[in-house]
């Protein structure tokens, strides 16, 4: 129809055919000698861009096993480190307070706060991918928060929103032993540490109740009780509650001025930071720190001890209050129940049961009873 030969036509699919084929085949043949050009070392780049980077952050990469693949200048600053040193993990955990989180950062992503050579640093470890596996890059940063004089006080912006924050966090709940978990939270978020407590004053026993941390991070720790109460008279809880003034111990074993209570000695702590919390003028408690190496403690950490003690105090006391009333309307509904019950039963041992489980809310005993005198 449009005036071309078959059989020309024929013939030239042919050709086509056979030299498609034969293209075909060479690229079969020639295209696997020819190699991809070998990327450097994932590593090498990384590190290069972390070196080349324009930030302030100290920065690690961990292995998984614990071995440190690089650190950058800053934290070879931090720690004193030459180029030639190789940093070592284990080495840098027993600076870093509390050493467990260091250790938790360095082996799954995350963000904790602690301190490294007694300084606080915040910081984020992500995951990211390498030749051999995924590695650990953790990123360290001293966070602003020691923007403080003596004369007139003043906080940073991030500091001030934190203790915001943290002021929010201890104000949440009126229920006392939420409140002191809360507190207690909030000094361990802005100042790390290996003990936390907190203590609060006891009118009718004359003694400071301790409260504090029981279990690990992560693992079933709660807010728990002391086992025994401090006297105003020994301790550092008792010097700071006596004198109603803050107390900065740099080393346990040579400061004299007065010694930490008896039953403390089974905590080998070697530094003391510790604040009264005041109402109007009268201290209501303490809360204190301790730490298991010497100097974990300065003054930039008492100033801002000493600005959320204020928020601490006034979240306490109102827990304190609330508990008060609680107990006085639980007073009140249990003896109207009582005396509303009394009259009603007539069997003696029903009686001395519902008495049995009427008083037993309101007193903080562990066993209740009657002794009846049997004249005969």
């Amino acid at each position: 129809m449009f005036g071309i030969n078959p059989w020309l036509l024929g013939l030239y699919i042919v050709l086509s055919g056979v030299g498609f084929y034969a293209i075909w085949q060479f690229l079969l043949r020639v295209v696997p000698r020819i190699q991809p050009p070998q990327l450097p070392p994932l590593q090498t780049n990384l590190t290069k861009s972390l070196e080349l980077s324009k930030n302030n952050d100290a920065i690690l990469l961990v292995q998984p096993g614990g071995k440190i693949l690089f650190a950058n200048r800053m934290i070879r600053e931090w720690l004193n480190l030459t180029q030639d040193d190789q940093p070592n993990l284990e080495h840098l955990a027993r600076q870093a307070r509390p050493s467990e989180t260091f250790l938790g950062l360095c082996a799954i992503p995350g963000q904790a706060r602690f301190s490294l050579q007694g300084l606080m640093v915040d910081g984020i470890s992500y995951e990211i991918p390498h030749r051999d596996g995924a590695v650990i890059l953790l990123t360290l940063r001293r966070p602003d928060l020691t923007v403080l004089t003596q004369e007139n006080t003043t906080v940073s912006a991030r500091a001030l929103d934190i203790l915001t924050e943290l002021g929010r966090a201890m104000t949440a709940s009126l229920e006392l032993k939420s409140t002191l978990q809360a507190i207690l939270e909030s000094v361990e978020r802005l100042i790390p540490s290996d003990i936390f407590e907190i203590t609060v004053w006891d009118t009718a026993k004359k003694a400071l109740v301790p409260y504090g941390f029981a279990g690990s991070p992560g693992f079933d720790r709660h807010l728990e009780k002391g086992v025994s109460n401090y006297r105003p008279d020994e301790g550092y809880s008792g010097y700071i509650y006596t004198h109603t003034k803050s107390l900065l111990v740099g080393n346990v074993d040579t400061f004299r001025e007065t010694r930490p209570a008896a039953d403390r000695r089974n905590f080998p702590i070697r530094s003391f930071l510790g604040v009264p919390l005041m109402i109007a003028g009268e201290p209501i408690g303490t809360l204190e720190l301790g730490s298991l190496t010497t100097n974990s403690f300065g003054e930039n950490d008492l100033e801002i001890l000493s600005i959320l003690s204020s928020q601490a105090a006034v979240a306490l006391k109102n827990a304190l209050v609330h508990q008060e009333e609680e107990r006085r309307v639980a007073e009140l509904t249990g003896l109207a129940k009582l005396a509303q019950a009394v009259g009603t039963i007539s069997h003696t041992r029903d009686l001395f049961s519902h008495l049995v489980n009427s008083i037993t809310p309101l007193l903080e005993v562990e066993i209740l009873g009657f002794l009846i005198y049997d004249e005969v």
